[in-house]
């Protein structure tokens, strides 16, 4: 049995501080090529540029098939029955295996092996959602096993706090983007909930999320569970 898969989005990480962590790609088609829709279920975190690290690829799911005929009597080429419903196959789709059990029937939670530097595992994307995500919505991160990461991996999810203009100090007339950044106050990051990793590659992993106080979006940090800020 195969799964036939659509390449969705690019996956990139970017350094710490940089401005463009929150820039939406575009959706890809079945060839790689940007295209316009609205009914893409991920939305891909950053643009990707010299500062930023390439991950891979989002494959959407679109449904499963059995191949009931190979290459035979000089044709080159296999016959392939749609076994379910699912989102439509177009030209260019890949075919991936199904494995027989892709997830750990049995792990615990547990918080990260290693600590990793600020700003390098964020929100990568949402599943099923345009920009932001709740309890028991899968995200993609932008870490994996490379970084430590495994199943049961635990995270606090966090907003990134601002820098903006001390308007009490500075007078309430003071322009935001006048000001240089040196001269604003930074706020603190705000936590928004826990998360627990299920699926892990090498540079990414996915995860559940357990618990939130507030939305999670896509940008957002994580941090040891038990960061307190």
């Amino acid at each position: 049995m195969w799964w036939c898969a659509r390449r969705s989005a690019t996956a990139c990480s970017s350094r710490a501080g940089l401005c463009c962590d929150l820039f939406q790609t575009q959706d890809l088609d079945a060839r790689g090529q940007p295209r316009l829709s609205q009914d893409s279920p991920w939305t891909a975190a950053v643009f990707p540029t010299k500062n930023t690290e390439f991950l891979g690829y989002e494959l959407v799911a679109q449904t499963t098939g059995t191949v009931t005929r190979t290459e035979v009597g000089g044709i080159q080429a296999s016959t392939l029955m749609l076994d379910a419903e699912g989102r439509d196959v177009r030209v260019g789709d890949r075919l991936v295996p199904v494995q027989a059990q892709a997830y750990d029937l049995q792990f615990f939670p547990h918080p990260p092996k290693q600590q990793a530097e600020y700003g390098r595992l964020t929100v990568l994307s949402v599943a099923d959602a345009a920009r932001f995500g709740g309890t028991r919505d899968v995200i993609a991160i932008s870490g994996g096993s490379r970084q430590g990461i495994d199943n049961g991996t635990v995270f606090s999810i966090w907003r990134r706090g601002d820098s903006v203009v001390d308007r009490v100090r500075d007078g309430l007339d003071r322009d935001d983007s006048l000001t240089p950044h040196e001269s604003k106050v930074r706020l603190p990051d705000e936590f928004a909930g826990h998360a627990m990793v299920f699926r892990t590659f090498d540079n990414v992993s996915y995860a559940l999320i357990m618990s939130s106080v507030k939305p999670t979006r896509v940008g957002y940090e994580l941090k040891h569970p038990d960061a307190a800020y």
